[in-house]
């Protein structure tokens, strides 16, 4: 592989932005500025009330509730991970089969798709 090819695949792995802006439409823009307006509904007010319950300045709620969101923007993926699970043996817990051996059942296929890392919880 060549120099820059690895330059710029290690920077990928740090930077997934780096990967999928190339890919990226007025769409995605769309969608992304609706869920950032969501979200900063959503975080400013809570991190405000939880600098207040820690008895800190109202501004550091902001700064805990928009710093973080802005540095995962940069390096996490807001892409969905799709995966097959399985169940664990002798368990009621799931886990992809690609990563885990699992039980699987021919007639059943199970798929968890988790969203944004932001809208999991």
């Amino acid at each position: 592989m060549s120099e820059a090819k690895t330059s710029n695949f290690q920077i990928a792995q740090f930077f997934p932005i780096v990967n999928w802006l190339k890919n990226y439409t007025h769409q995605d823009f769309d969608g992304d500025i609706f869920a950032g307006i969501i979200t900063a509904i959503l975080l400013v007010p809570q991190g405000i009330a939880y600098a207040i319950l820690a008895g800190l300045p109202p501004q550091m709620g902001l700064y805990a509730s928009i710093l973080p969101t802005a540095v995962y923007a940069l390096l996490g993926t807001s892409r969905p991970h799709i995966a097959v699970v399985g169940r664990v043996p002798k368990t009621d817990i799931y886990r992809n089969i690609a990563r885990h051996a699992v039980e699987t059942w021919h007639h059943l296929l199970l798929v968890r798709i988790d969203e944004s890392h932001l809208f999991q919880h």
